[in-house]
Order: structure tokens, then C-alpha cells, then sequence
């Protein structure tokens, strides 16, 4: 996206603004998913602290939202979790943990499907009738869904890297004795500045794109087998 400014600024804004709503939704639902888990599972931290929200502005972490945007990957704010209130801490952080990122998988693909409907009825209304007003808003939408598709399948993916701090890596140290946990704990800090230099520098986003990719590919098969039914 960055060296797109170079090539073709006027696209690249474009797609920054299609790409922004899908950005916010995965942001808000993931962190949302992650704090209804916690409280369904006897936390009620991130109720009380307004975590169970559908309000972006309680979630959006600014530079999350940048490497998003820009690489298809990024970050929300945590969700604050107290492990004494759960009846079985190991088993409800890799719950909690998971909530997240499967939720966003799981929207991506009715995200992609309602961008494939559109799609379809883009494809039908310009061959009839040519550009017209409709076929471009239908176009627009397509786009809105397929970026907002793509933004949450690259949230899940990333998160479920088992590397801190992200949600796969609570999953792995859910299973360590708590010493080792407590140790690897204190370096959490640094190793987030040893991902983002391995997002920056191409070394993690490759294998990343490669697995979002094929995500879509299957959904998109998918998708496209379901809408066969209708039409």
C-alpha cells in the first residue's frame, strides 16, 4: 500500500478510504468478541471497563489501525482480563484468546459473500444497462465488503501467530507452568518491537499474505457454491 503512493496516490486513497470501514469493524468486533468470552466465562473486567462495546473509539489503538491499513495486519487496544475470576484459567484464556481471531474469520466469510451477491447483481445490471449511477454504487459496495472481508480474514490470521503478545502466544503459554509463563512474560514488551520490525521488513507479511490468500480462496469457492444455489 505504502509504495502505491509512489505509482498511483488518487488509487491508493481510494482504497485507504473503501479499506477504512472494513478496518474499524474488525477492530471493534475482535476486541468486543475477546471481552464477551471473558464475561460469559465469569470475567466481568471488560464489561465494567466498557470493553463490550460496538463503539470503535473504545478499541481503535492508532497505530494498530496504521499497520492495518497499510499491511493488511495489525492491533486494538488489549482487553483487560483477571484470571482469578475464572472458574478454569487455563481453559478460559485460550477460549478468550480464541474468541477473537475466530470471530473475525467467521466474519470475513459472510463479509466476502455478501461482497460475491453484489457482485453478481453488478455484473447482471452493467451488462444490461451499461455504467450507470446503480452500477456504480453497486460497484462501491462490492468493494466496501471485499476490503472488509480481506481486513478481518488478515486480523485473524495475525493474531493467531503464536508470538507475543499476540492471541496465539496466550494460547501456547496457556499450556507452560506458570513459572515459565512469568519469565516470558517480562519480554513481551520487547518482542512487539521484533514483530513490527519483522512486518516492516517483509519477512513475517510474506508468509501472512500467503495464508490469507488461501483463506479467501476457499471462502470465495465457497461463497460462489452457495450463491450457485440462488441463482
Amino acid at each position: 500500500m505504502l509504495s502505491g503512493f509512489m505509482t498511483d496516490p488518487t488509487g491508493t486513497l481510494i482504497a485507504l478510504l473503501l479499506s477504512l470501514p472494513g478496518v474499524i469493524l474488525a477492530i471493534t468486533v475482535h476486541e468486543s468478541a475477546h471481552g464477551w468470552m471473558a464475561y460469559l466465562l465469569g470475567d466481568d473486567t471488560a464489561k465494567l471497563t466498557g470493553r463490550i462495546s460496538m463503539n470503535p473509539l473504545h478499541h481503535v489503538d492508532f497505530f494498530g489501525l496504521v499497520m492495518l491499513l497499510f499491511f493488511r495486519v495489525g492491533w486494538a487496544k488489549p482487553v483487560v482480563v483477571n484470571l482469578r475470576k475464572f472458574k478454569k484459567p487455563r481453559r478460559d484464556v485460550v477460549l478468550t484468546s480464541l474468541a477473537g481471531p475466530v470471530t473475525n474469520l467467521i466474519l470475513a466469510f459472510f463479509l466476502l459473500l455478501i461482497a460475491l451477491a453484489v457482485s453478481l447483481a453488478y455484473s447482471a445490471n452493467y451488462m444490461k444497462f451499461g455504467d450507470t449511477t446503480f452500477s456504480t454504487v453497486l460497484y462501491v459496495i462490492m468493494q466496501l465488503f471485499q476490503y472488509a472481508a480481506v481486513t478481518n480474514l488478515g486480523l485473524g490470521v495475525f493474531n493467531l501467530i503464536p508470538f507475543p503478545p499476540l492471541d496465539g502466544w496466550k494460547v501456547v503459554t496457556s499450556f507452560l507452568p506458570m513459572k515459565v509463563y512469568f519469565t516470558l512474560m517480562k519480554y513481551e514488551r520487547y518482542c512487539m518491537i521484533v514483530l513490527m520490525v519483522l512486518l516492516i521488513t517483509g519477512f513475517l507479511s510474506g508468509p501472512i499474505s500467503l495464508a490469507i490468500d488461501g483463506i479467501y480462496g476457499l471462502y470465495y469457492r465457497a461463497g460462489m457454491g452457495i450463491l450457485s444455489l440462488f441463482v
